[in-house]
Parts: structure tokens; C-alpha cells; sequence
């Protein structure tokens, strides 16, 4: 559970571009954190030592975020790599705990180049099939496929199989359809 009493919550959004033209609106939420030997209770931090986190948190993910492509800040946004650059830079102001990163906006994309996009997409280890793909148990069959025949259930309780081809015999009469005289005008 993030959210206590005894502690003050800082909240920060940052506006920042990145190597290939994103622009990201990150939202950041970070807690204060009492010190190992404090006896006090509380532990509330200054406006002024919020400020300063703040500020410290701007300038860092503008910075960082200005050197990644996004392929990067996706990576390190799921490894909390900034969260935990964070903690430690805003250590000296205040200590903090649990900083996450809340949610982030795309505000702005850039206009779209194909190579980029394949650049983006395609995987730089291709996984490459050792075999042929005929290399299956020769035991194996597939089920499904194998019988076409359908069960069916004899009026003296049996089942038999019916080959594809042979339909079923019906036994009852089609009804017949009655022709409705003509709508009078």
C-alpha cells in the first residue's frame, strides 16, 4: 500500500521530447520516506524541499528522455530504470520512497517513415528453425482430420460410423408448405 498517513505525497508531470520526435507527458507520484534512526513519527517534507524535487525530476527525465528513442524509454520505463535514478537523485534533497511513474501521454507522434517503422519492429535476433518442419513422430496424427466418419445413433440404441459421402435416410416426411392465397387490395 503507497498511500499513508505520516508521509507527504509529491506529484510531478514533465513535458519531454525524445531522440525521434515523441513527445511524452510522463506523470510521476513519489513518497517521502523516514530516516533509518528517526524517532519522529512524521515524516513530512518542506514546500520548499518539494519544489526542489520536483525540479530535479524535470530536469532528469528531460534529459534522459531527450537521448532515447522509444523503443529505449519503453524498455526503461518497464524496468524502472528512471524510477530508481530518481530515488537516488532526490536522495540528498529529501528520501524518498516508492516514486513510480503513474501513466504516460503521447502528446505528439512524428510524421511516419516506413524504414523507421521496420527499423522498430523488426527483432534483431531472428529465431531460425533448426530441420525440417516434417519432423514430426511418425506415431503422430492429427485427430481432426483423420476420420471423417460421423457417429450415428441407430434407433436400437447402437451407434455405427457413416462415411463422409452417405447421408442419412429421414425417416419422417418433409412438411409440405401451404400456399397462402393472394393479399386482397
Amino acid at each position: 500500500m503507497m498511500i499513508r498517513k505520516w508521509q507527504s505525497l509529491i506529484e510531478c508531470f514533465v513535458d519531454a521530447k525524445s531522440a525521434d520526435g515523441y513527445i511524452f507527458r510522463i506523470f510521476v507520484i513519489a513518497f517521502t520516506k523516514r530516516n533509518d534512526k528517526q524517532i519522529r513519527k512524521k515524516a513530512y517534507a518542506k514546500s520548499s524541499h518539494v519544489r526542489e524535487i520536483r525540479k530535479k525530476i524535470t530536469a532528469y527525465l528531460t534529459t534522459e528522455i531527450g537521448k532515447m528513442s522509444i523503443n529505449e524509454i519503453v524498455r526503461n520505463f518497464t524496468l524502472e530504470n528512471l524510477t530508481n535514478k530518481i530515488t537516488k537523485d532526490c536522495q540528498y534533497v529529501f528520501p524518498l520512497q516508492n516514486v513510480t511513474i503513474r501513466k504516460v501521454k503521447v502528446l505528439k507522434r512524428p510524421k511516419i517513415d516506413v524504414v523507421k517503422m521496420n527499423e522498430m519492429y523488426s527483432h534483431e535476433k531472428q529465431i531460425q528453425y533448426k530441420g525440417n518442419k516434417n519432423d514430426e513422430d511418425e506415431g503422430a496424427e492429427n485427430l481432426l482430420t483423420k476420420s471423417k466418419a460421423r457417429k450415428e445413433r441407430r434407433p436400437d440404441g447402437e451407434r455405427r460410423e457413416r462415411p463422409e459421402g452417405e447421408r442419412k435416410e429421414r425417416t419422417d416426411k418433409p412438411t409440405e408448405k401451404k400456399e397462402r392465397p393472394p393479399k386482397a387490395q
